[in-house]
């Protein structure tokens, strides 16, 4: 698609798009095939777009591919520079007094962190528009019900589409962040929420039921679900009927731990905005629910359940029908004085909750608008700053929308990103503060020496490195990390694996070497060390072909027949298999391995880091290989 590699074709196409689908009168030209009938008005015009183009529509609601190269940030540069001269943009030192006393925000610090920032690049602009044309869908009335009609129609399209496309090699299927598919996922979510309000009571359940399962899937990301989380508070707040649909997943205890978190999460911010007659039997039913869960296992889920469970103390305290069942109810008092006053709670509540605007500031209500959707929950979320839109992007090309959802709310220019630190951080401890401060201009720096052939190569001519990589000689193993799932982990492996030389690494996608953490940790490495893609399904067939080729099938675990490792004999033609970050390796897999090998440990925690582990391994094999050669 040209598109993709030219910057501006698009814009131009979604600019007459967006002005024949919101304009009054549509004058519509011969465009498009003949047989699609010419739209006179606006209603015809949605009409028109519902019938022969909600594929389309939703395609630009995703468009943006990423841009990252050098010579476009200088143009960014230099665009900025000129519209600031120009007064374009006013000038921060005299906004700032205006910006205290009117509690606004300045057009700098609006754009500031935010895909506007990049002035070369316009591809944001095109997903603008046409969220645009969804805000500015009506409500129903009893007359007219076709734009109600149109957004359940796109809403199911859109959810279908991330289903069928989030299944493993769809097109946003990714376990790691920022990346094109990631991208996919968080724009679609946005614009999703951006209908919410067009559910109905007969639709309600259905759109509960999706999202639940949704969340519960393995594939399913953080960042992703906090819109998922953002889209079933708004439902069972308008539809409260429906809450015993989210509170009966809390009875199911073999539920996997993130899909417990979001379910807790969601009726955490619900509570307080339910009708007086549902609001008491809901919390009635909440606090028994959340009773098991506060003494799991799971650290995580325990959190979760006992930040909840206070949270929710404090909003029953100040209602006047709750207050007087909790004054003579021990056992909630019992916990509740417990979560608050024990030290260990607190200090992970101050660390993890408190600092974290989306788990201890947020509002449902008071947060819900466009700029919240667009760049206050991307920002929490860790998504890169040219992702981000504000609601200023908006404003410039539609002033006032009238639409169901605000571009902003008091609260979010209150905590804006250039004011207060919304992002999703533990706050630095004072052991943390004094080891940092310990450092001065006499301590050691550790310097990083960059081979000449590596700085000599350029960003455009990768055949060279090709060429010497192809031409070296490689140690003869291979270390198998397709069930690693962390991009840190990843990423630190494939550095270890060039370092020491590895045959290959194999992953089980190769979508990883997108991830700015995965390259940050790797450090150039994925460019030399050969890297293989196998999905956990196909590791089976891969290993017993590699056992056909002469190689000894290893594992790292911790077995009743494992070897320990400074008494194992590595054969030069190995292949090291890497478990899962906290299950390890899968049962049906170790039946496959000639040898299990643990690393003796002497402290109290029984477990290492997989990077960790798969880096002793690879030096103790570069050590005996060294010694026998």
């Amino acid at each position: 698609m040209l598109g993709n590699v030219k910057t501006g074709v698009v814009n131009y196409m979604s600019t007459k798009l967006f002005n024949y689908w919101t304009s009054n009168i549509v004058y519509f030209k011969k465009t498009f095939n003949q047989k699609v009938p010419p739209p006179n008005t606006l209603k015809n015009s949605k009409e028109h777009c519902q019938k022969f183009f909600m594929k389309q529509l939703v395609e630009l609601l995703i468009y943006g591919p990423l841009r990252e190269k050098d010579d476009q940030k200088l143009e960014s540069a230099i665009a900025l520079k000129l519209k600031l001269e120009n007064g374009n943009l006013k000038n921060r030192k005299e906004t700032e007094g205006m910006k205290q006393e009117n509690n606004e925000i300045s057009e700098i610090d609006d754009i500031k962190e935010t895909a506007e920032w990049n002035f070369s690049l316009k591809d944001y602009v095109v997903r603008v528009q046409h969220n645009i044309v969804l805000l500015k869908l009506q409500k129903a009335t009893v007359e007219y019900r076709d734009d109600e009609i149109f957004a359940q129609k796109l809403l199911n399209y859109m959810i279908d589409l991330y289903v069928e496309n989030t299944k493993p090699h769809g097109e946003f299927y990714t376990q790691y962040i920022n990346t094109p598919q990631h991208r996919k996922q968080i724009r679609l979510w946005a614009s999703i929420c951006l209908l919410l309000n067009f559910i109905d009571v007969f639709t309600a359940e259905n759109f509960i039921n999706k999202i639940i399962d949704l969340i519960s899937n393995d594939n399913c990301m953080l960042s992703t679900r906090f819109y998922m989380e953002i889209a079933l508070m708004k439902i069972l707040i308008k539809f409260p009927k429906f809450v015993d649909l989210i509170l009966n997943q809390l009875d199911n205890f073999n539920q996997k731990a993130h899909a417990i978190s979001s379910y807790i999460t969601v009726v955490m911010n619900i509570g307080k905005y339910l009708p007086g007659e549902v609001q008491f039997d809901f919390f009635s039913k909440l606090f028994l629910k959340l009773g098991p869960w506060i003494s799991s296992n799971h650290f995580t889920i325990r959190l979760f359940a006992q930040w909840a469970f206070s949270q929710s103390y404090l909003a029953c305290s100040s209602s006047s029908q709750f207050s007087t069942y909790l004054q003579h109810s021990q056992w909630h008092s019992a916990i509740n004085r417990f979560i608050l006053n024990n030290n260990e709670c607190k200090r992970f509540r101050e660390k993890i909750f408190e600092s974290s605007y989306y788990f201890s500031k947020f509002d449902i209500v008071e947060d819900f608008s466009v700029d919240f959707l667009f760049r206050i929950l991307p920002t929490i979320s860790g998504i890169a700053e040219n992702e981000r839109i504000s609601a200023h992007a908006f404003e410039k090309i539609v002033e006032n929308p009238y639409s169901l959802i605000p571009y902003r709310t008091k609260k979010n220019i209150k905590y804006h990103p250039s004011i207060f630190d919304v992002s999703y951080k533990p706050t630095e401890s004072n052991d943390d503060k004094k080891e940092r401060d310990a450092l001065t201009d006499n301590t050691p720096i550790q310097k990083k020496i960059i081979p000449w052939e590596i700085m000599m190569q350029t960003d455009i001519d990768l055949s060279r490195e090709t060429i010497i990589g192809a031409k070296k000689s490689r140690n003869s193993l291979i270390v198998i990390a397709s069930l690693v799932s962390k991009a840190p982990n990843l990423g630190g492996l494939c550095r270890t694996c060039e370092i020491f030389n590895a045959e290959a690494l194999v992953v089980s996608s190769l979508k990883i070497k997108q991830d700015e953490t995965f390259k940050s940790l790797a450090v150039t490495s994925d460019k030399w060390v050969p890297m293989i893609e196998v999905t956990e399904e196909n590791l089976p067939e891969y290993l017993n072909e590699k056992k056909k080729q002469g190689y000894a099938l290893l594992g790292v675990e911790q077995t009743n027949d494992s070897v320990n490792l400074n008494k194992f004999h590595f054969p030069e033609k190995s292949v090291l298999l890497l478990g899962k970050e906290k299950e390890g390796i899968p049962v049906p897999l170790l039946q496959l391995l000639d040898t299990c090998i643990e690393i003796p440990q002497f402290g109290t925690i029984r477990s290492l880091n997989v990077h960790v582990s798969g880096a002793l391994m690879i030096w103790e094999y570069t050590k005996q290989m060294i010694k026998e050669n």
